[in-house]
């Protein structure tokens, strides 16, 4: 990447980063930040994507920062949102668990691409890095999931949260598993 893909990228993170924490504080606003979580994924996975071994260090170690960046968006969205009062309109609840569908299967094609980058981002001593994260994007998307089906007065909408959060978190799971340090055995 050249140094100004790289101050584009910066920039457009930066942007995403912006966009993505605002104070919603309302169910109808959860949906756009539903959709700032998507796109902020979405870079991080062009990220991925774009990573090989003709890159440097600099975007090895962009990759855990992108999973760093999308946990803290995610902490920061529930903690905007923590008064948003249950919603019992079809509409706002139908947007909030579509766009959380959305968000998902982003999540999940970003969770697909990490894994497929597991030995070239080992090389470049990521691994740790982005095991860690993974833990930490792993407990913060199962708490936007409860956060989200608390505000969700439908029992469909609710299961639609569930559907998701069962895909989203087989995909971070399964990456985790990926990332995970080597288990040594001891034997005395």
């Amino acid at each position: 990447m050249t140094m100004f893909g790289l101050q584009i990228t910066f920039c457009l993170l930066s942007l995403l980063q912006t966009c993505s924490v605002w104070a919603a504080g309302s169910t109808a606003d959860i949906a756009a930040a539903n959709l700032a979580l998507q796109a902020t994924a979405n870079q991080a996975d062009q990220d991925v994507v774009a990573f090989n071994l003709l890159c440097g260090l600099t975007e090895a170690l962009q990759i855990p920062n992108d999973i760093q960046i999308l946990n803290t968006d995610i902490h920061t969205v529930i903690q905007n949102n923590t008064g948003a009062a249950p919603t019992s309109d079809a509409k706002t609840e139908d947007a909030i668990t579509g766009s959380f569908a959305n968000f998902t299967n982003t999540l999940a094609q970003y969770m697909s691409d990490l894994q497929s980058k597991a030995t070239v981002l080992t090389t470049f001593g990521q691994k740790q890095a982005i095991y860690s994260q993974l833990v930490d994007l792993s407990s913060a998307y199962v708490g936007y999931s409860e956060f989200l089906r608390e505000i969700l007065g439908d029992q469909d909408h609710q299961e639609d949260i569930d559907q998701a959060l069962e895909t989203g978190v087989d995909a971070v799971q399964s990456v985790e598993n990926v990332y995970a340090p080597a288990v040594t055995s001891m034997s005395g």
